[in-house]
């Protein structure tokens, strides 16, 4: 049958012509409701909702729903179609706002709070000054969980591309020895409520390794190495910065130890890095640091007084 014709047995009945728009509300709307019905099946579906008898329905014209002339109870389903998919988008729409729009997203939230309380805290010293044990033993006094460290170690540059025997030349004591730009955008990062992905680097290798530590953002965030004072961008981001101080002597033999034991060099081979390295780097890029720090913790980590004091600062600053 085509769109030109009528299914109704009275031929002089005619039809007239729907505008453009309607044409198209018909086919978006009509067509997947009635498409799959026969005449006869249209006309019942149709009749309840035109409050009209069978025989009244059978004498109006019926057009194929391949064609753009509907009938009158095609219109009136096709009307009413649009108004249920209409009112159900209205209801969802006035649900949204009524009950989504303005609901709190609980882990927004939680990092909205953790950044208005978010502590960043530099804490540098010479090599072997007891920093580590400084920044321990304030953890430990610290709520559990609330407490993220940041070494700068971790942000050596990575000397894979240096032949092996010429790395143990490397100057770590150096401030063009560490990749700033990276640490000063963790820092940011953390401060925006981010995680982010900490290098992690081997002391032995002198290399950074393929695999990252994830660090989630917490209240006290902790800036731990010698050199952290002396980039002015990363001291602007801190809120609290200390040096850890200590004797020469007492340096040199936590150095020994530690690098004997952690990093597999020989006594002689630490010796003669301190004489050619460790104390001019110190006596040059590392003590001047002092002039910045906030609060200067002499002895490091025998130092307990300080560092009861420290602690109950930091936490009556968290509960501001």
């Amino acid at each position: 049958m085509s769109g030109s014709e009528t299914c109704s047995t009275n031929p002089t009945r005619t039809t007239r012509t729907p505008p453009t728009w309607f044409r198209f509300r018909w086919w978006c709307v009509g067509f997947p409701f009635l498409s799959t019905f026969d005449e006869q099946q249209r006309v019942s579906v149709a009749a309840p909702f035109l409050m009209l008898d069978r025989n009244q329905m059978n004498k109006m014209p019926l057009l194929s729903p391949l064609g753009c002339l509907p009938c009158e109870a095609e219109r009136m389903m096709v009307c009413m179609n649009a108004a249920f998919v209409m009112s159900m988008g209205y209801f969802f729409y006035k649900y949204n706002q009524l009950f989504c729009r303005d609901k709190p997203d609980n882990s927004l939230i939680s990092q909205e709070n953790t950044r208005k309380t978010m502590m960043i805290i530099g804490i540098a010293g010479g090599t072997g000054s007891g920093k580590t044990t400084v920044v321990r033993k304030i953890i430990d006094q610290l709520p559990i969980g609330e407490v993220v460290v940041i070494p700068q170690d971790s942000y050596y540059k990575d000397s894979s591309d240096v032949p092996v025997d010429l790395r143990q030349n490397i100057n770590f004591d150096h401030p063009d020895s560490i990749e700033w730009e990276l640490l000063i955008h963790h820092i940011q990062q953390l401060k925006s409520g981010q995680e982010i992905r900490q290098p992690k680097y081997d002391y032995i290798s002198c290399t950074r390794q393929p695999d990252t530590i994830l660090v989630q953002p917490k209240k006290v965030i902790i800036v731990e190495g010698i050199l952290v004072l002396t980039q002015l961008l990363l001291r602007n981001e801190m809120d609290l910065r200390i040096f850890v101080d200590a004797d020469s002597d007492d340096r040199l033999i936590r150095v020994v130890r530690r690098d004997v034991i952690e990093r597999g060099r020989t006594t002689e081979m630490v010796l003669e890095r301190y004489e050619k390295v460790l104390k001019p780097m110190h006596l040059e890029f590392i003590e001047p640091t002092k002039h910045y720090a906030d609060i200067i913790v002499p002895q490091g980590g025998n130092n307990t007084a300080a560092i009861d004091m420290l602690s109950q600062f930091i936490r009556t600053k968290l509960m501001e």
